[in-house]
């Protein structure tokens, strides 16, 4: 039974991505929302690189509450996994992303921004005091 429910899972992850595969850009905000945790890692890289892209285009407000649906319904769909499936399937997006990164750089580096520094006057931060 167990393993019935773990294929089941795995093919609806496969038939997600299947069906909604690379027609990321047509599809509402409501429904990349749903995808959220269920995006096959084939089409992860595609998928964060249209929510970025969307992202972007909106204000801090509407982008921090677009980002926290998102983490929230991934993470619905995190708890129904195993720990060995998660831990399987994050392994398997990890991959993914290194291989579009190795490819895409510069549509990467929309996924991955540089880390502001956050100094008062911008520049290098000054060398922290040697222990005593």
């Amino acid at each position: 039974m167990k393993k019935l429910l773990t294929l089941s899972v795995l093919g609806s992850l496969v038939l997600s991505g299947v069906l909604f595969g690379a027609d990321f850009e047509k599809q509402s905000n409501k429904d990349l929302l749903s995808l959220s945790g269920k995006v096959s890692p084939k089409d992860m890289p595609k998928y964060r690189l249209e929510i970025a892209k969307r992202i972007e285009n909106m204000s801090v407000k509407e982008a921090r509450e677009f980002e926290e649906s998102l983490r929230e319904q991934a993470q619905k769909v995190y708890d129904s996994m195993k720990v060995k499936e998660f831990r399987a399937y994050k392994h398997e997006v990890h991959k993914e992303m290194e291989r579009f990164c190795r490819d895409n750089k510069e549509e990467c580096k929309l996924l991955h921004p540089p880390k502001p520094i956050h100094d008062e006057h911008n520049g290098p931060k000054p060398p922290k005091p040697p222990k005593k």
